[in-house]
């Protein structure tokens, strides 16, 4: 939604914004610089991120949540009684809305907030911190024609001169085959979106991904479809929290021992069948894809009973 009629005026010496929004709605919002101030300070989840966000582009308030986890503006610090990082952050995403700072754009049917969209005032001014605060760096891919190597090799370059990475998402990035080795070396990752392949071929996760170990969400590109291989090297992830896929090749490699994992999707039914599910009590969001087997071979799904905090379950089965 863009803002017409825009104007400034004093009040009380402090500027406040004011503009009236096009669609049917008259109504007015009103933004004041001082709650600007106050909602993109450091230590705190941050519209800064949404900058790195293409313009007019929807937001999935599920990944800008975990991007304020993975950037450290909600710690483990902040759970207590059953709370988790992702609750808090349910409570900030809240606390724009509240203050305008975000216009919702899709709700659940229990009233949660699912894709919403920055005003482009506030994202212009989140567009001026991020940059006074060197917390961003956007690779545009676009200016140039050859960019299936391009994106390579800035991603091995990334991974050479930025080793402090917290947030790598290449999530609409194509490669040719390949994820570099390289990935590995960014032992402070948190947050890493992989790239998507060219005609669905599938890419490979390498070994090294197992150095992550921090790494708190994994996902896999949404655009292009592509299958993963998922190294045995997964199971090493402990603090991984979140495995985000659409489509994988073959097993995802993780155990019962990754205790704090919130989110799979997706997990082949033959192998979830061969995982001790006891200690998933964290589990709330499952996604099964598969086949039920060979000939004369039967899963049960009795293991799902362990979940006691699962809130979704997705099965598709062939």
């Amino acid at each position: 939604m863009r803002a017409g009629n825009c104007s400034v005026r004093e009040q009380n010496q402090t500027q406040t914004w004011r503009f009236t929004t096009c669609n049917c709605n008259p109504c007015r919002t009103f933004i004041a610089k001082e709650d600007i101030h106050i909602l993109v300070r450091s230590k705190r989840p941050s519209l800064e991120e949404a900058e790195g966000f293409p313009e007019d582009q929807i937001i999935d308030v599920f990944k800008l949540k975990l991007l304020w986890i993975a950037e450290e503006f909600i710690s483990e610090a902040d759970e207590e009684d059953g709370v988790h990082m992702e609750d808090v952050a349910e409570d900030y995403v809240n606390e724009f809305i509240n203050h305008n700072m975000i216009q919702i754009e899709l709700l659940s049917q229990g009233g949660q907030v699912l894709i919403c969209r920055v005003h482009d005032l506030v994202r212009d001014l989140a567009k001026e911190k991020a940059t006074e605060h060197k917390i961003l760096g956007i690779f545009d891919s676009t200016i140039n024609k050859d960019i299936v190597k391009r994106d390579v090799e800035e991603v091995k370059l990334m991974c050479t001169r930025f080793s402090y990475l917290k947030v790598l998402d290449l999530t609409s990035v194509r490669s040719s085959e390949v994820i570099p080795d390289e990935i590995g070396d960014l032992i402070l990752l948190k947050f890493l979106g992989l790239m998507g392949g060219i005609d669905e071929d599938v890419l490979v996760i390498p070994p090294s991904i197992g150095k992550l170990k921090k790494l708190q969400t994994l996902c896999g590109s949404r655009y292009y479809h592509t299958p993963y291989k998922h190294p045995k090297e997964m199971c090493e992830l402990k603090e991984i929290r979140h495995l985000m896929f659409y489509t994988i090749d073959g097993k995802m490699n993780i155990g019962g021992d990754q205790t704090k994992r919130q989110t799979i999707n997706c997990i082949s039914y033959a192998e979830l069948h061969h995982i001790d599910t006891i200690n998933w009590t964290n589990l709330h969001t499952l996604k099964i894809t598969g086949s039920r087997g060979k000939e004369g071979e039967f899963y049960s799904l009795e293991s799902i009973a362990n979940l006691t905090n699962l809130q979704t379950l997705s099965v598709y089965m062939e």
